[in-house]
């Protein structure tokens, strides 16, 4: 019992330290890649997302929403930084589905 307890556990801290619905992408600019921790990126709505260059989470305010054939270009201003970024976010097939569900056109 007390080893399936701590399987569970061990399970439990794995999957909260890994996005597993999260939309991947990256800056342009830059090159460094990102993941956006949820499909619904409206203008006006607070996203977190996880910067792979820093190894950190931030978070921003939706500015602005372009979909294109192939990626969806999101312009946010971090509130951490105080700064606005763009991500170019992957729209194949898998994520193209969950965006048509969430995106308000």
């Amino acid at each position: 019992m007390l080893k399936i307890i701590l399987t569970m556990i061990v399970l439990m801290v794995i999957l909260a330290n890994n996005p597993l619905f999260a939309w991947d992408g990256y800056e342009p600019v830059t090159g460094d890649y990102v993941d956006i921790d949820t499909h619904d990126i409206k203008k006006s709505n607070i996203i977190d997302y996880y910067d792979h260059f820093t190894g950190d989470y931030n978070t921003g305010i939706v500015e602005f929403v372009q979909k294109k054939k192939n990626v969806t270009r999101v312009e946010i201003f971090d509130l951490d930084s105080n700064s606005y970024r763009n991500f170019d976010m992957d729209n194949s097939k898998n994520n193209r589905k969950l965006l048509d569900e969430n995106y308000k056109y």
